[in-house]
């Protein structure tokens, strides 16, 4: 009998270890931007215990362009990243077989400003009179093929320019691109994203010249706005895990949710203090003043309207070569 004990305990101690390593948490590679709300779901939910809660680990990786976020996703170094909706289509229009999960940041990511002493004599009329005062000038950009650069031909093509009336030049993130532009004055304007804007509005050391989130801009990229930024996902992780995913886009949807509670505000400025390092005079009024506005941009819902605008707006300006199908685009777990 007491050899029989013995076994039994020795059975139920293995079965123990079975059930603690089916039940321990499975990890969630997800690009972020450094200097940057990023991936704010993602943020929020790994801060707050939000994945945990659901059973899973949310682990982030910053990869500070949406091109370097797809190639690592393809790479299958991240499991979900979060490019400019332009860089996800030509991605998928490209070969790879990757799917919108859900939305993140719904309204246009990127603003033009330029520096405060470039001669911008049209700034008054606004778009599209404004980006002939660009011409011939250096505009920084994210990364060569990156969505700021997509989005800023974009803006040209809407003003019956082109892409070969400006020098582009890769910069970076928002605290390079910054100093690049104000500091070094290696270039005269910025196709950015926050906190560029802000730092701008604040400083004075430079001005916004289109700012597509404020319904500036040709139609067919205000069209895009329910959009702009999604989470993508490759479709043979999604299909393979489909209760990882669920849970996934529950600990985003808790995050989004708490975040944009007035009463959540300080906390999630002390979330962000670390992740946004702003080496500037007066950089906790630009941080406050940068989450305020940017907050209501973010949302998991992702507008089918506005991603098949993007699709054939790709197609108009011979970005893509090959067509995106919406339908095998858009994971049928995305909200909406």
């Amino acid at each position: 009998m007491g050899v029989r004990l013995q076994m039994g305990a020795a059975m139920f101690s293995l079965l123990a270890l079975g059930a603690g390593a089916q039940s321990a948490p499975q990890t969630v590679r997800i690009q972020t931007y450094a200097g940057s709300t990023g991936p704010l779901q993602a943020v929020v939910a790994s801060a707050k215990g939000f994945c945990s809660k659901h059973g899973i680990e949310c682990e982030l990786k910053a990869l500070n362009s949406g091109p370097l976020g797809m190639q690592t996703l393809v790479g299958k170094t991240i499991d979900v990243a979060m490019p400019e909706i332009n860089a996800a289509i030509a991605s998928a229009a490209g070969g790879a077989d990757v799917q919108l999960l859900s939305g993140s940041v719904a309204r246009p990511i990127f603003t033009l400003v330029a520096r405060s002493d470039v001669r911008l004599p049209n700034l008054a009329k606004g778009y599209p009179a404004v980006m002939h005062d660009l011409k011939g000038m250096k505009i920084g950009v994210t990364a060569r093929g990156a969505g700021s650069e997509l989005q800023l031909v974009q803006l040209l093509r809407g003003a019956g320019m082109s892409a070969s009336d400006v020098i582009m030049v890769p910069v970076g993130g928002p605290g390079t691109a910054y100093a690049a532009l104000v500091t070094g004055k290696q270039v005269d304007a910025l196709m950015m994203f926050q906190p560029v804007k802000t730092l701008c509005a604040i400083s004075r050391s430079c001005a916004k010249v289109v700012d597509p989130a404020a319904g500036e801009g040709p139609a067919d990229v205000l069209a895009q706005d329910g959009a702009s930024t999604p989470f993508v996902a490759r479709r043979e992780w999604i299909e393979a895990n489909p209760r990882l995913v669920t849970a996934l886009l529950a600990a985003f949807a808790d995050a989004e949710a708490w975040a944009k509670k007035p009463e959540n505000f300080e906390e999630l400025v002390r979330i962000y203090e670390p992740i946004t390092p702003l080496q500037v005079p007066n950089a906790d009024a630009i941080r406050r003043s940068w989450l305020k506005e940017t907050l209501a941009a973010y949302s998991l819902n992702l507008k089918r309207s506005a991603v098949q605008a993007a699709i054939r707006q790709a197609e108009a300006d011979k970005l893509i070569t090959r067509p995106v199908d919406i339908a095998r685009f858009v994971s049928s777990h995305a909200p909406q």
